[in-house]
């Protein structure tokens, strides 16, 4: 409740269209109407604020709709992921932090949206990654590469971001079961101290 408050709140004093969101609206609508030629901008984002501005009847309305309910996501998963690692304390503490944070909570106010629902399909992500790495569910690795598909569609940036994440956090994964951290298991076969 206290982060949908923090999001509206930030809306109304901020209180204008990111810069960027009547680019990404009027290449949905020529995504739609099969204008298109070049895609300049990841699609997916197009796709959504064109929705969801024919649905408002507003792009401000539709804008700040996709900012407050991506940034509630990328709070809960914030806390679920403190939760996951850590505890419940630790949890609600990166939740407080997360609601508050410049970056995530006023900076892209002025910017695109985009980048919050970017966000929020990335630490959604990296939520059912480490269910995955814990559970060993099929479901949750079916769940990262879609979340990875959807963030990367929704911003190309995000290959930089939660791509690698995954592909070290794997690799070490790798390399701890079959070696052990510094070779631990390769020193105790060779009897080496």
């Amino acid at each position: 409740l206290l982060a949908l408050i923090v999001r509206i709140l930030t809306v109304i004093f901020v209180g204008k269209i990111p810069c960027m969101e009547p680019t990404y609206l009027q290449l949905g609508e020529d995504i739609f109407f099969d204008r298109v030629e070049v895609i300049g901008y990841s699609p997916f984002y197009s796709v959504v604020i064109y929705f969801l501005t024919n649905i408002t009847g507003d792009l401000f309305k539709a804008s700040a709709t996709v900012y407050i309910f991506g940034g509630i996501i990328i709070n809960l998963y914030i806390f679920l992921i403190g939760k996951l690692i850590y505890d419940e304390t630790t949890a609600r503490i990166a939740l407080l932090v997360s609601m508050v944070f410049p970056c995530i909570s006023i900076a892209v106010v002025g910017y695109s949206h985009s980048v919050i629902l970017a966000a929020a399909f990335e630490i959604m992500a990296v939520y059912y990654f480490l269910l995955f790495l814990k559970d060993k569910k099929i479901f949750f690795a079916f769940l990262v590469i879609s979340l990875t598909i959807l963030s990367i569609m929704t911003r190309a940036e995000v290959l930089i971001v939660v791509v690698p994440f995954i592909f070290i956090v794997s690799l070490l994964r790798l390399y701890e079961k079959n070696v052990g951290f510094c070779g631990e298991h390769r020193f105790q076969e060779n009897n080496i101290p």
